[in-house]
């Protein structure tokens, strides 16, 4: 009994991640197939139209002075990239070694009865874990782990500068208060439907882990904003410190972001399963992309 539901589990586990990538399942399956390439286009944008340009802008005020490297934004935007690449695949890597070890265990003899691996049909499965999930395959195992990485480096990288967005509303007053909290309500809506449609997909994590996952995402500007409160009278949107503070934060967050978009693309087209889908079906990505990159193309008129 326990063998049959293993390969039904496994099989479950195949199926579900075909449908959320290919947009199968129903009228649901298709929402989130939107989501998930609207997402994918808002961080692109994000990180191109309001980061990286933020940062150029903020290191270019004239209260910070003449820089010694016109390029630092550039700079920082390419250095936290490049790490995150690095903990990216150093991460990675790290997790599919563990998995190879207890791979390579599963196949040695095993007492009955053991809770690490189970032989399902002749296929080796492993036991949960708190990236991989209930019991699955080894490949499967290994392409959970990068779907979960890539989560968790997508978040990091909204966190940075959601946190700044949150202080400058804080701090912030003036006649032009009331458009940057409509623009910053939208732009942060539109993040947390991209941040949102990614977590998702990652249906064999515990209902707790995906429950902070989204916490994070939803209590990190509410902190920025009380920071800024706390320092308002102190805080000046131009002195230098504050100017340091938000372009760095922005490069950075630009970085991480650029690299996870791209990632992202590369896995659902280059790499990944629409690599072979459908016209109609890569049209539909194509265009969920494109207009994510308008729309918050568009907000970045006005913040």
């Amino acid at each position: 009994m326990r063998r049959a539901d293993n390969a039904e589990g496994r099989v479950d586990t195949v199926a579900s991640l075909d449908a959320a990538a290919l947009g199968k399942g129903g009228a649901w399956g298709k929402v989130f197939f939107v989501a998930r390439h609207f997402g994918t286009g808002i961080i692109l944008s994000t990180a191109f139209i309001h980061l990286l340009y933020h940062g150029f802008v903020m290191f270019n005020n004239e209260c910070i002075g003449e820089l010694g490297y016109e390029s630092t934004s550039s700079a920082i935007a390419l250095a936290g990239a490049f790490v995150t690449f690095l903990l990216d695949f150093i991460g990675s890597r790290t997790a599919r070694a563990k998995l190879d070890h207890a791979h390579a265990r599963a196949t040695s003899a095993a007492p009955e009865g053991d809770e690490t691996t189970k032989e399902v049909d002749g296929t080796t499965t492993l036991a949960s874990s708190s990236l991989v999930g209930h019991s699955c395959t080894h490949e499967e195992a290994v392409v959970r782990t990068e779907q979960v990485w890539q989560v968790f480096l997508l978040e990091a990288g909204i966190i940075f500068h959601s946190i700044m967005i949150g202080v400058t509303l804080g701090a912030g007053s003036g006649q032009g208060w009331t458009t940057l909290l409509i623009v910053i309500v939208f732009h942060q809506f539109f993040e947390g439907a991209a941040l949102g449609a990614r977590i998702t997909l990652l249906f064999w994590i515990s209902k707790l882990r995906t429950f902070f996952l989204g916490l994070i995402f939803i209590l990190i500007t509410p902190i920025g904003i009380a920071i800024g409160i706390g320092v308002r009278n102190s805080f000046s949107q131009n002195g230098k410190a504050s100017l340091l503070s938000v372009g760095i934060l922005n490069s950075i967050s630009g970085g991480i972001l650029l690299y996870t978009a791209f990632k992202l693309l590369a896995v659902d087209f280059t790499d990944g399963p629409l690599k072979n889908a459908k016209v109609s079906t890569v049209c539909v990505a194509l265009g969920s992309v494109i207009v994510g990159m308008v729309a918050m193309s568009v907000l970045g008129k006005w913040a």
